[in-house]
């Protein structure tokens, strides 16, 4: 046994050793080699695989072991390559005759799918390209709405808050100027012709602290004028430009009075008297450009949206 399976492995290993097994053992030359183990192993596989038919009931012919004649000195190309064996079932009719509906079926139903899926696509091509459209949309009004509350913000604390702040402070000094005076009293005027006589017959007489409460309002007023040459062009009314250019001129005269520069002629200054109007207007339009400002500051549905 073990001698047989030496001179397999040598016939596999060198081709040509048989003349070194003779030398061996004369004997073992008459064992057939692997070539011919291997090609009647394959042919017994072969028969055993083959399926046997149903209908038949004649048995198998048996198969037989043909020997190999002794090994010649010329080299035996070992054969490594298996037969293959074909163990794939035959596909069977009534499969496919049950398989022709649905793949008509299918067949019926592909240009729906193909309708549907262009469908789909569209309607997300729109979908995207709407969102895109919103969103650059939102992203310029928001762009707007910035420039503006930086454009608000500047005027009401640059212009219109001091303005306002010095406005009624210049009213409140009137107010206790005028206190126990006649109610047509001006200060202007009464300035230019002290010894005016009022509707009322009355005439009036400045006292030291209504002569210290005109230099505040002189003082004031001068911010007044500063603040509206510096910042004038922050003004975006043109009814309050020009209520403004006659509350300079008001001031500049009244300077002019009370340092008795100019005198007489109290009726021809009734004209450059203060524009009660002014504070008014400056009130409603600061209370205009932060409702403005309140609005743009408050964010739309489609900005919530895209914030999302």
């Amino acid at each position: 046994m073990y001698s047989y399976l030496i001179t397999i492995y040598l016939n596999t290993v060198l081709p040509d050793s048989t003349a070194l097994v003779e030398s061996i053992d004369p004997k073992l030359v008459q064992i057939p080699s692997q070539q011919s183990f291997i090609t009647s192993s394959q042919a017994t596989t072969s028969t055993t695989n083959q399926p046997q038919s149903p209908n038949t009931n004649q048995p198998a012919t048996p198969t037989t072991n043909q020997s190999q004649s002794p090994a010649t000195n010329q080299p035996i190309a070992p054969t490594n390559q298996s037969q293959p064996v074909n163990n794939q079932p035959a596909t069977s009719t009534t499969n496919q005759s049950s398989n022709t509906p649905q793949s008509q079926t299918a067949t019926n139903q592909s240009p729906y799918l193909a309708i549907y899926s262009t469908l789909i696509t569209s309607g997300v091509v729109f979908l995207v390209g709407l969102l895109t459209f919103l969103y650059n949309r939102a992203n310029l009004a928001e762009s707007k709405r910035k420039e503006r509350r930086e454009s608000i913000t500047k005027k009401l604390n640059e212009f219109y808050g001091p303005l306002n702040s010095y406005l009624k402070t210049i009213y409140e000094f009137n107010l206790f100027l005028k206190e126990g005076k006649p109610s047509d009293f001006r200060t202007l005027t009464h300035l230019l012709n002290p010894s005016k006589i009022y509707n009322s017959g009355e005439q009036v007489h400045l006292s030291d602290a209504d002569k210290k409460i005109i230099a505040e309002i002189i003082d004031l007023e001068s911010k007044v004028e500063e603040l509206v040459t510096s910042k004038g062009g922050l003004i975006d009314d043109s009814n309050q430009a020009d209520l403004l250019a006659k509350a300079i001129a008001h001031f500049r005269a009244l300077r002019l009075a009370f340092s008795e520069e100019i005198s007489g002629e109290d009726k021809r200054f009734d004209a450059l008297v203060y524009p009660r109007s002014l504070d008014e207007a400056v009130q409603s339009r600061i209370n205009a450009l932060q409702d403005e400002l309140q609005k743009i500051s408050t964010p739309g549905w489609i900005d919530n949206l895209l914030k999302l």
